[in-house]
């Protein structure tokens, strides 16, 4: 459930990051592309944690 939080989170920081970097240019999208790949990952590491943990 944490981490689940924690990929939300990480994902939606990124995209703010993301529009507020394409909107004023200062060249930073790598920084919130890493941050919002690290959230999809979380979330996808947290639905395999749940489909083992049930399995």
């Amino acid at each position: 459930m944490i981490l689940i939080i924690i990929a939300i989170f990480l994902y939606m920081f990124g995209w703010m990051a993301y529009f507020y970097w394409k909107q004023y240019g200062d060249g930073k999208q790598n920084i919130s592309t890493v941050l919002w790949v690290t959230g999809l990952i979380f979330f996808f590491l947290n639905l395999f944690y749940k489909v083992d943990i049930n399995a």
